[in-house]
């Protein structure tokens, strides 16, 4: 059901191209491409070292509950908008070899 709920908020996930559409402030991630399982799959397990990492050092640094948890959300924010840039600019450098020499995608 939770899903079907996904599918209804953004109808059309598939038929977007990761490149379609900019990132806003240059950094800040894309919802759509993250609601994709997909991609999940591949780096879900690196966010979650990272959000350990994250809460371990802000524990020792003993802030305020609603601080720590702005800034480890700040953290994961940033890191997910980090790799999709990474995945942005991987793809148009494919995009570009692939128009200057032909090459397969493989």
């Amino acid at each position: 059901m939770t899903e079907s709920l996904q599918q209804c908020a953004d109808p059309s996930p598939d038929r977007r191209h990761l490149l379609a559409r900019r990132q806003r402030f240059g950094i800040l991630p894309t919802w759509w491409f993250w609601n994709d399982r997909k991609n999940w799959r591949l780096v879900g397990w690196g966010f979650g070292v990272l959000a350990v990492i994250t809460h371990w050092v802000l524990s020792l640094f003993n802030l305020r509950p609603i601080v720590g948890g702005a800034i480890a959300m700040g953290v994961m924010v940033l890191a997910i908008g980090a790799l999709e840039k990474y995945v942005r600019h991987e793809a148009h450098r494919r995009r570009e070899l692939t128009s200057k020499h032909e090459l397969p995608l493989d």
